[in-house]
């Protein structure tokens, strides 16, 4: 257990340093949405959209209870988040998860092949429900069109499909495309939470929201849970909670920034006069198009200076790249002196991507 909770806690408390750069701040456009206090109709609401059969947290109270007993406990559910939202505290109870280790891929033998969900009090989840759903409506339509991750109407499949079309397209015609596979060092754990609330307060998010955030990420703490045994509790300082409704569209922020201000100058890939594509992502896992190898060096080097200054850094052994044309040792992609390696076929969400788009790979199998 001791060796989980050392594996987590360094994980979870990653020090961005004194970043060389951050947003200059300006004159934002606010989001024109409610501040005031949830009503006893808005969370018996959120009560009844919770999902059944999820697990706990710290009070061991499930979903199916508040849904069971939401008569019996609107009335102090309702005079705690008020009390909550005028004082801008949050319960320290609130502030301790459980950490469940799930395997992502790889040897399972070894920690940094899992995956921490956060269990956390439904209570919490239902506060925290309620202020995602003020603002999500409105970020969403502030978020970069090339971004399908957590966005209602969107997906893995949209951007799949855009994607081999975009190569097949550029192929069929003769034109050289590249391809990069940008993958980010555990990105949701890296987060700067400090960068992630200047980001919110730039996009307009407003003032109260913020700070009720900042209380609930303040003095977060955690332990780790295995075959019913836990290990001791640990601070938590850097990322998003996986397991929070919230943790998506704040993450969200992160790569959003990242991008818009990375790519500004970048032509990206050109379909017709008018359409250049620059990109395309899911959550994190973003892949940069370009025409040529110095255009994407270029990209590569902007989004590698900005990533750090909110926490992120690129893994460059997992970042790899393609190109529909052959390439020289002059066209070699790097990040901090390291080559990003060439990697025809590529497996982008899941599916098997080949510079021309086709799909035979996957048919044949």
């Amino acid at each position: 257990m001791e060796r989980w909770a050392e594996h987590f806690k360094q994980l979870l408390n990653r020090n961005a340093g004194q970043p060389s750069h951050r947003p200059i701040r300006h004159l934002p456009t606010p989001y024109v949405i409610d501040c005031d206090p949830p009503t006893p109709t808005e969370i018996a609401k959120t009560i009844n959209r919770l999902r059944n059969k999820k697990a706990p947290g710290e009070d061991g109270l499930p979903p199916e209870i508040y849904k069971a007993c939401t008569p019996a406990l609107i009335d102090s559910l309702h005079s705690l988040f008020c009390s909550i939202w005028e004082s801008e505290t949050i319960p320290s109870d609130w502030s301790t998860s459980v950490l469940l280790p799930f395997h992502k891929k790889g040897d399972r033998s070894l920690c940094e092949n899992y995956r921490g969900i956060s269990l956390i009090d439904i209570a919490a989840n239902v506060f925290v429900s309620i202020l995602l759903n003020r603002f999500a409506a409105e970020r969403h339509v502030r978020t970069r069109s090339k971004q399908a991750g957590f966005r209602p109407g969107r997906g893995c499949v949209e951007q799949l499909f855009t994607l081999r079309r975009i190569l097949e397209h550029r192929d069929k015609f003769q034109q050289p495309t590249i391809a990069c596979f940008i993958d980010f060092r555990a990105a949701v754990d890296s987060v700067d939470r400090g960068a992630l609330w200047y980001l919110m307060e730039l996009d307009g998010v407003p003032t109260k929201l913020i700070n009720l955030l900042t209380s609930y990420y303040s003095n977060t703490k955690a332990r780790v849970r295995v075959n019913g045994e836990e290990s001791r509790t640990f601070e938590v300082t850097s990322g998003v909670r996986q397991g929070c409704p919230a943790s998506p569209i704040l993450f969200n922020f992160t790569i959003d920034w990242i991008l818009r201000h990375a790519l500004t100058e970048h032509h990206g890939v050109q379909l017709s006069p008018d359409i250049h594509i620059t990109d395309l992502e899911f959550a994190d896992d973003v892949v940069l198009l370009a025409e040529n190898f110095p255009d994407m060096q270029q990209a590569l080097d902007q989004i590698n200076h900005l990533a750090p200054t909110i926490g992120l850094k690129i893994n460059t052994s997992k970042t790899k790249m393609f190109s529909n044309t052959s390439t020289s040792n002059d066209e070699i992609l790097s990040l901090n002196g390291a080559p990003i390696k060439i990697v025809p076929p590529f497996r982008y969400l899941g599916s098997i991507m080949l510079p021309n788009g086709q799909a035979k790979n996957e048919v044949n199998a």
